[in-house]
């Protein structure tokens, strides 16, 4: 189908923006207050003075659109504003604030406690619904609200790991398990005494309780006004059930008071929060039980001189007081809707005064693109302005279903099952019931919903490929600035790759239990891979590509570092294209919130994990060429490039967060683990929880963490080299040089001949003796940050590998030397884990220390294979000293974590373990390198590996034996050169012979192309 002819306009392609970059066009607070927006607050009252909007995203606060109080908006402080604010005649800031936390809701699937991106993982009281409740009515306003609410509702409290107990009552509790981080979500310091030791994890709160009972009254409430019967209904029934656990279990006789519960008790300290159960009207109707509560409550119904919790003496503010005992605020019978300062600036840009409500909210939502001049141009003279900015709404018109792809110019749209509407020539609507996509031909650009979109952003086939979906998510022609972010990263319109590399394991006579387990993990892949979702649901943020999850359990979303030794077993299973677009993933992430965070889900936005974004990029380019031609993947990696080059320089080198520039008066180029506290910094280390980080992470220069930035600028230098880019290639060597030369200096222990955290602030400055750990020992050896042609370098790879044997078990390598009396930290010994496992032996195989590598790949699959068979899991970590399930720690997770399809980075240990460590194989494009690490239990048995398509060069066969005096390699069907490095063998055999310790050598030997080899040492 084609819709004939269109004008011709230029669009140039926009060069990469720095994500903390301004608008295109700044704005200027200023425009608040012309627009009827309140800059200050009168003097007197207990508000903080002084408006904040910004309208551009920073390493600490997410930007909202409406201004609000203060450097951060908080939850807690949300009822006090906003009752304030409408006590002072200014309803319509109240119901910008709204505004903002509705956005925020919007973004994440859950209400965060603050807009601070440190401090996403926690909630606050949640007491949004009342506040909307008392808005005047307003459809539109009503019906995002209900979403909002509803979806935190679930995702947040009803969460049953985290915030829901089995009783079905709810306690405090942050993501990071951090009793800071839930003391400020349950409000703050007033609430030290009265939960034990500040840590309200433990107790089901009645104040909490009893706002979710209101919550809950109230999403049904706004049910039924929406017409949702069903809905009302099932919320209705859950506050009952709440009502009915209260009153059975927090009710005090003796006291006549309600108590927080700690487990099935009562609290004995008696605290004025007891009386939210009268503000929130958990005890109106006719229940008698809950009448006579009632009349025994009133009897503290005196505003004067109360305690706020009888365990610390505190008086309650005269703030608390009113918003306890005072009556409910009236509804709002009127207010000044608000306007958004980047909403009425675009406004102005096409021409119309600032007008609020839905126009203003539309132009939040459009993108960029479609303010350029000569965008709104072009939409003016075809007369596409009303529509495409929303001043006039979109109107049924008479369609057909559209068969086959819609031509439009040079593009080529497919949308199975829609139906086309033309509105002019070279202008059209899809739709499917209600929902409709507008979209138009501009010259060189093509418009779709609420983005223009260069030639040069589209691909080069010109074939833009729709999923079915994206009707139902966007409404009115877009509307949703996930439509830009899915062209952007998703990637279903390119055509499928035919193949992806793949490897199938010959029996092993000697262990077939590794034959099971590498067929396990195969299976796995499958069922521990998630949907794409274009929205944030379930607090799950949008991804665009399938991804691999590292369980079935309570992580079931993308992890950062996860992903990349996950991907390293994966590739070689025919995962290849999950990998690539679980690459992508993590870029959008970063391009999206300024950070590669700890996952896919709003909840973990606060922090990152092990930088290690520039070796996937690296991993799945080649995937890419193949499957898209060398051009795309060219501009794709460009686009990373750019993208990484932000996260390394303005995230973790970041002075006064993360970057260290200076130790004891002397420059430095190194790194901490950063945030808010030592705990926040220990979760973000990934080595969550450990003896090793607690209570000093932020005093400490981890040598792992910084031979991680080291791998990403020599990635980074290599990138630049394919892009062309010599000078920067250069810079990010010399990058990398710097941060050598400073982890040499500080964490290099010449004592003990190995590298160890650097205590740089704090008590007992200097190296950190204390606790040996395993990734600080062997990350810059996995990192290759050593050169052996140096003869000081060289005795440091000696000496390190030597030094790896106190970390050594009988079952495999221990995360920490010894438990230092915490084996229950689940990143102590005597706990093992398959990232660390894999740091180790590629370190091993790195700097020639072949017997460490074979022996410590046998003991990790032997322990897998173990409790594999005796309980039928997978597990995320095991015990190497007893080479069973490892320690618990009591009050994190405590179920197995490898029922079912396995473990994520333990699955990827086997593929990766008998491939590339014995095996010995490494795939390039025009080369494959054999280097085997045959363990014991394999030796004088064959081992064969059939690869299948493992460059887009056909199929592949290597079968090798060894038995310490002979090596013999058969290769079929390899039409590249094959580069072999040998296991040890006796001296004298061959030419370029490579020493090891115990007088034995290895031989390299290169193969010329051909479709066979025999080789027999």
């Amino acid at each position: 189908m084609n819709l004939g002819p269109i004008d011709r306009v230029v669009l140039s392609r926009p060069l990469p923006a720095s994500r903390n970059a301004p608008p295109a066009a700044s704005v200027e607070p200023q425009d608040s207050v012309r627009l009827g927006q309140t800059p200050g607050l009168p003097p007197g009252l207990e508000l903080r003075p002084g408006w904040t909007f910004t309208g551009q995203l920073s390493q600490q606060r997410i930007d909202v659109p409406f201004p609000y109080p203060g450097t951060a908006l908080e939850m807690n402080e949300l009822p006090a504003l906003v009752t304030e604010l409408r006590g002072q005649g200014q309803p319509g800031a109240a119901r910008g604030l709204l505004e903002c936390f509705l956005s925020l809701g919007e973004r994440y699937g859950v209400l965060p406690g603050s807009n601070q991106l440190n401090e996403l993982g926690r909630s606050g009281m949640p007491r949004l619904s009342e506040l909307v409740l008392q808005e005047p009515h307003d459809a539109d306003f009503l019906a995002r609200a209900y979403e909002v609410i509803a979806s935190d509702h679930r995702n947040s409290w009803s969460d049953g790991y985290f915030k829901q107990l089995s009783n079905g009552l709810n306690r405090f509790c942050d993501v990071d398990y951090s009793p800071e981080a839930t003391l400020e979500e349950s409000g703050g310091s007033k609430n030290a005494h009265r939960f034990e030791n500040g840590d309200p994890m433990a107790y089901a709160p009645v104040d909490l309780n009893a706002w979710l009972y209101r919550t809950e009254k109230d999403l049904a409430t706004m049910a039924t006004r929406l017409g949702r019967s069903d809905e009302a209904a099932s919320w209705d029934h859950r506050a009952e059930l709440r009502k009915e656990r209260m009153l059975d279990t927090m009710w005090d006789p003796d006291s006549q008071t309600f108590r927080d519960l700690k487990g099935d008790q009562r609290s004995s300290v008696e605290t004025l929060a007891s009386l939210a159960v009268l503000r929130a009207g958990v005890l109106e109707g006719d229940d008698p039980r809950a009448r006579a509560m009632l009349a025994s409550l009133e009897r503290l119904r005196t505003p004067e001189g109360l305690l706020w919790e009888s365990a610390g003496r505190q008086l309650a503010s005269p703030a608390e007081v009113r918003d306890l005992l005072g009556p409910r605020p009236p509804a709002v019978s009127s207010y000044q809707v608000p306007i958004s300062p980047l909403g009425a600036h675009r406004q102005k840009l096409i021409g119309l005064e600032p007008t609020a409500g839905p126009v203003d909210r539309r132009m939040l939502e459009l993108h960029e693109s479609l303010f350029s001049p000569t965008a709104i141009s072009a939409l003016q003279s075809r007369g596409l302005t009303g529509l495409v900015y929303g001043t006039e709404p979109l109107s049924p018109q008479a369609s057909q279903k559209l068969v086959g792809p819609l031509r439009v110019g040079p593009f080529s749209i497919e949308l199975p099952e829609a139906e086309l509407a033309v509105l002019a020539p070279g202008v059209f609507q899809l739709q499917k019931g209600s929902d409709c996509l507008l979209g138009a031909a501009l010259g060189d650009g093509l418009l779709l919903g609420d983005r223009l979109y260069a030639r040069e952003e589209l691909p080069a086939s010109g074939r833009v490929k729709l999923p079915q979906s994206i009707l139902g998510t966007f409404f009115r022609a877009g509307g949703n600035a996930a439509l830009a972010r899915f062209f952007d990263h998703q990637r279903d319109w390119l055509q499928e790759a035919h193949s992806t590399p793949a490897t199938e394991l010959a029996p092993l006579a000697a262990r077939t239990a590794w034959n099971h387990l590498y067929e396990r993990a195969a299976a796995g892949w499958e069922p521990l891979t998630i949907e794409p979702s274009v929205v944030a649901r379930d607090s799950a943020m949008p991804i665009f590509h399938k991804a691999a999850v590292p369980s079935l359990g309570i992580f079931k979303t993308q992890f950062n570092w996860d992903t990349l030794f996950m991907a390293l077993g994966m590739r070689w299973q025919g995962a290849g294209q999950t990998v690539a677009g679980m690459t992508d993933n993590l870029l959008f992430l970063l391009d999206s919130t300024g950070r590669v965070p700890n996952a896919a889900r709003s909840v973990y936005l606060n922090k990152s994990q092990p930088p290690i974004l520039p070796q996937l990029v690296r991993l799945s380019h080649p995937l890419r060429a193949a499957q898209e031609g060398q051009a795309e993947a060219d501009l794709w990696l460009e686009k990373a490039y750019q993208a990484m080059s932000g996260d390394y320089k303005e995230f973790w080198c970041q002075q006064g967060e993360r970057g260290i520039s200076q130790i004891n008066g002397q420059s430095v180029r190194l790194a901490r683990w950063g945030g808010p506290n030592h705990k926040f910094a220990m979760d973000e280390s990934g080595f969550d929880t450990t003896s090793r980080f607690h209570d000093r992470t932020l005093d400490l220069v981890p040598p792992d963490l910084n031979a991680f930035l080291y791998r990403y600028s020599n990635d980074m230098a290599a990138m630049a080299e394919q892009l062309g880019r010599g000078e920067e290639a250069a810079s990010w060597r010399q990058e990398a040089a710097l941060r050598k030369e400073s982890v040499l200096r500080l964490c290099w222990d010449e004592a003990d001949g190995m590298f160890r955290d650097y205590r740089f602030q704090g008590p007992d400055q200097g190296l950190s003796r204390d606790q040996d750990a395993l990734a600080a020992a062997v990350g810059p050896l996995w990192a290759g940050m050593l050169d052996p042609s140096v003869p000081a370098e060289k005795r440091m790879i000696e000496r390190s590998l030597a030094s790896l044997s106190r970390f050594e078990k009988e079952h495999g390598l221990a995360a920490t030397a010894e438990d230092y009396g915490r084996p229950e930290m689940q990143w102590n010994g005597p706990s093992g884990w398959a990232p660390l496992h894999m740091m180790a032996i590629e370190g091993a195989m790195r700097y020639g220390d072949y017997e460490a590598a074979s022996r410590w790949i046998g003991k990790w699959l032997d322990t897998i294979a173990r409790v594999e068979g005796q309980e039928g899991t997978i597990l995320e970590r095991y015990n190497v000293v007893s080479g069973g399930p490892p320690p618990v720690q009591k009050g994190r997770y405590e179920e197995t974590q490898g029922k079912g399809p396995g473990f994520g980075w333990t699955n990827a240990s086997l593929p990766w373990g008998l491939v590339e460590v014995v095996g010995g194989l490494s795939c390039e494009p025009g080369k494959l390198s054999v280097a085997p690490h045959i363990p014991t239990a394999l030796e004088g048995s064959s081992i064969r590996l059939d690869l299948k398509d493992p460059a887009g060069r056909g199929e592949w066969q290597v079968e090798q034996r060894y038995d310490k005096e002979t090596y013999q390699l058969t290769l079929s069907g390899t039409p590249v050169a094959v580069e072999v490095l040998t296991p040890p063998l006796p001296p004298g055999r061959g030419p370029e012979e490579v020493p090891q310790s115990d007088g034995r050598v290895r031989y390299r030997l290169r193969l010329e192309p051909g479709q066979s080899h025999q080789l027999s040492l």
